[in-house]
């Protein structure tokens, strides 16, 4: 079943009413022919206590109730390779291909591939474990117990479309080592145990926890840990508690290793609040903190250090998840894709910082507690607003027809900060930081630009102050010469390819670091690759792929690309770059006229 299988699952059972294909196709960022489709797929391949019904004129709602879903037995790639991985596990010896084939019902084929794909996300994912393969003895997994651990995890834990759902997988996983039985008085003791301590869980994080749980039941003792958290943090205690329930089926050879392991897992799915962490090795956390949001501004032009709300904010968040990042543990953010889109700026800074900050403190941060120091960021450059455009009122008009425009610009213009009313005779009290000011009537002002616009702003006035306020960066940037159209099949061949077309050899190698760090596409379709420093060049430059197919980007589907080469040289931030590419990611009509581009004078003619 594929994510947004459940995810459209998900958002038909919360609703008793009918919801239109439109809505859910918004919300999935797919069209209403997909969603139709899925909903087709649904009906026919999985759902058997349910049925979603449709109405042409109303939409879509689920009629029934979703317990047992079919085709869960036909395993899935991840699901397939957690299997391998459980017999690795359990053997701690070498296993020839065909013998993990034979177990798993699989060709000796499949299973390579498999292996293949496990040890491209051990080296992804940072984990301490080498995977041995030797021609006629075949494969072994060997490193930290927790490591294994994990690597398990991540391959099962995935969302659901119901607990239902979710106790028929947890069955189906773990069938062989916990019977019936006992998976039921597990799963009715740990729902006890969450509810208990007020825990925040979903259909994500609940799986998530039950799934960590039965590996723990089933595996060997996990190595010693060093204890960061305090002993009053909510995070051990639930652990705590759910080690000693567990002991009575299984006693662990290390109690006090096993609770430490259970509580890091629970503070990387966020389901208690945040608490303190004892001062042990990180005593230089907030000067370290301050170091690189220093380095960040200097960067991307923002006086960081001067936002105490900024640095305490980040440093307790890293204080807390600092345990986490150090064994390298799952994180669950289930705003990331969100985040990627609406906070583009922020999130290319708090890329930055991660990478300044993993360095520092020899650790690995993944782009789902990235996505958190965004939100922290994001909010920090609220507050300093030095993007905000400076406008003044000439007031020619009554007061209140003056205060009546104020209020309607700045509820449209969220980036425009009206200074102030100034009388059209006397404007020698205008300040120098006014980029333009607004009238109702002709007037010429020496130094500065006036627009004219109708007293009662109409659409027409609204678009002149678009027109005014956007500063066409990507237009003022491009050239012919700086756009290319491609069928590449791979994002690789197709950053090779871009980079040799525009002589930008050199940045290659920066710019796929930079996507090892994390994926640069932002949703629909687009994607923002660049070097993670800035470049030694006289001016910065844009340019623009299209490829003829759609390119596997990590976390989703990528066809147009704005490859940003970012001088140190200049004062071209990408803030201007992101706020136009937003633009044009938020009307979904001219996403549709982009994704079908092929030449310069399409794209210019787009923007």
């Amino acid at each position: 079943m594929k994510k947004r299988h459940i995810k459209l699952l998900q958002l038909l059972n919360r609703e008793e009413e009918y919801i239109s294909g439109k809505m859910l196709a918004e919300i999935l960022g797919v069209s209403v022919r997909t969603v139709r489709n899925d909903i087709r797929d649904l009906n026919e391949s999985y759902l058997t206590e349910a049925i979603i019904e449709s109405n042409n004129r109303f939409g879509y709602k689920i009629c029934g109730e979703i317990r047992i879903l079919k085709n869960l037995n036909e395993m899935d790639p991840d699901i397939r390779t957690f299997f391998i991985i459980k017999l690795l596990k359990q053997n701690n010896n070498w296993l020839t291909y065909q013998e993990i084939a034979d177990c798993l019902w699989f060709s000796p084929q499949t299973i390579s591939t498999d292996i293949q794909k496990i040890a491209e996300m051990i080296k992804e994912k940072h984990y301490p474990l080498t995977l041995h393969t030797e021609t006629f003895r075949g494969v072994m997994l060997s490193g930290h117990e927790w490591a294994k651990r994990q690597l398990m995890a991540s391959l099962a834990i995935r969302s659901f479309a119901s607990m239902e759902e979710c106790k028929q997988i947890l069955f189906f996983l773990f069938e062989q080592e916990l019977d019936q039985n006992c998976m039921e008085e597990l799963i009715c003791s740990m729902t006890c145990f969450l509810q208990e301590n007020e825990a925040a869980f979903n259909l994500y994080t609940w799986p998530a926890l039950m799934i960590h749980v039965c590996i723990q039941l089933i595996s060997p003792p996990v190595e010693h840990y060093e204890w960061l958290l305090d002993k009053n943090d909510p995070s051990l205690m639930l652990a705590e508690t759910i080690v000693n329930a567990l002991s009575m089926k299984r006693v662990p050879a290390n109690k006090a290793s096993e609770i430490y392991y259970l509580a890091s897992q629970i503070k990387g799915l966020k389901i208690l609040p945040c608490s303190k962490v004892q001062q042990t090795n990180i005593d230089e956390l907030e000067h370290l903190t301050q170091q690189t949001l220093q380095m960040v501004g200097e960067r991307y032009g923002y006086e960081l250090l001067q936002d105490e709300q900024l640095i305490i904010g980040i440093y307790m968040h890293l204080l807390d998840t600092l345990q986490v990042l150090h064994h390298s543990l799952p994180i669950y953010n289930p705003y990331l894709n969100q985040i990627k889109s609406d906070y583009i700026q922020a999130y290319q800074m708090s890329i930055f910082f991660a990478e300044i900050m993993g360095k520092k403190m020899n650790i690995f941060i993944p782009e789902e507690e990235i996505g958190y120091i965004t939100l922290h960021i994001e909010a920090a450059i609220e507050r300093i607003d030095t993007l905000s455009i400076h406008v003044g009122l000439l007031q020619t008009e009554s007061s209140i027809i003056s205060t009546l425009m104020r209020q309607k610009i700045e509820k449209n213009f969220k980036q425009i900060h009206i200074e102030d009313i100034y009388e059209w005779k006397d404007t020698s009290s205008i300040p120098a930081s006014i980029s333009f000011l607004l009238s109702t009537q002709p007037v010429l002002i020496p130094g500065k630009k006036v627009l004219v616009v109708n007293p009662i702003l109409q659409q027409k006035d609204i678009s002149k102050i678009k027109q005014t306020i956007t500063p066409n960066v990507i237009q003022e940037h491009m050239e012919p010469a700086k756009f290319i159209y491609l069928n590449e099949k791979t994002k690789q061949g197709f950053l090779k390819a871009m980079t040799e077309e525009f002589n930008l050899e050199p940045f290659f190698e920066g710019i796929m670091d930079r996507e090892n760090l994390s994926s640069t596409e932002i949703g629909n379709k687009i994607a923002i690759p660049h070097p993670l420093f800035s470049a030694h060049v006289p001016a910065s430059s844009i340019y623009i792929g299209v490829n003829a197919r759609e390119l596997d980007w990590g976390n989703s589907n990528v066809k147009v690309v704005f490859l940003i080469i970012l001088s140190e040289k200049d004062e071209l931030r990408y803030e201007y770059i992101y706020r136009e590419i937003y633009q044009i990611m938020k009307y979904r009509d001219m996403m549709d006229r982009l994704m079908k581009v092929k030449t310069y004078e399409d794209f210019i003619q787009l923007l």
